[in-house]
């Protein structure tokens, strides 16, 4: 028996089936938002640490490398998907292990926020992302939830956190809700764009 069509896909094809009959539907217009994901695209060049204890409320750790930070070092290629959607794809090697990821990042005008997802080739986690920019830090900040890897396994509280330095710069920091409710940032990466 044939598998029902999702209404994803149904959705799409709906598009796609009026403007190759010559009526396209009224699809939402391209927010002043969106202008945000450009800001990603192009050739970056990443260096970064991760270690579980770097920070802990903001507060930077001194020494965190001499501590047993892991180093890691990648690229991002970032291309826009029409206006609407940039997607970012990157590599990363990290203590000899190489990562690939996609990014996704649009700005879903109903619910006026930035909303994405995140995918690599080390887990089986699809993480959803939803979050808001900052004008004044030049920071996006995204949510999610998922797995504790570092501890049970249990789903917890995850934040990305985007920062535009200048606009060939970018700052990215991941932190995770611990045991005691407090954000603990794990990991830093700066991103040097080499090509636009």
């Amino acid at each position: 028996m044939p598998r029902p069509v999702t209404r994803l896909a149904a959705g799409s094809l709906l598009a796609f089936c009026s403007v190759a009959l010559g009526q396209p539907p009224e699809m939402p217009g391209v927010a002043p938002e969106h202008a945000l994901l450009q800001r990603f695209v192009g050739q970056w060049e990443t260096a970064g640490e991760c270690d579980g204890a770097a920070e802990k409320d903001g507060a930077e750790q001194e020494g965190a490398e001499e501590d047993g930070a892991m180093v890691n070092r990648g690229t991002i290629t970032g291309r826009m998907l029409g206006e609407r959607w940039v997607v970012c794809e990157y590599t990363m090697n990290a203590g000899g292990a190489r990562i690939e990821a996609t990014l996704t990042l649009g700005y879903d005008t109903r619910q006026q926020k930035y909303v994405g997802t995140w995918i690599d080739s080390m887990q089986n986690q699809l993480w959803v992302y939803e979050g808001d920019y900052d004008p004044e830090t030049q920071t996006l900040t995204l949510d999610t939830e998922g797995p504790n890897l570092m501890g049970d396994g249990q789903m917890t509280p995850f934040r990305d956190a985007h920062q535009f330095v200048s606009d060939d710069e970018m700052v990215s920091r991941s932190s995770a809700v611990d045991e005691t409710g407090a954000w603990v940032t794990f990991m830093e990466s700066r991103a040097t764009r080499v090509k636009p």
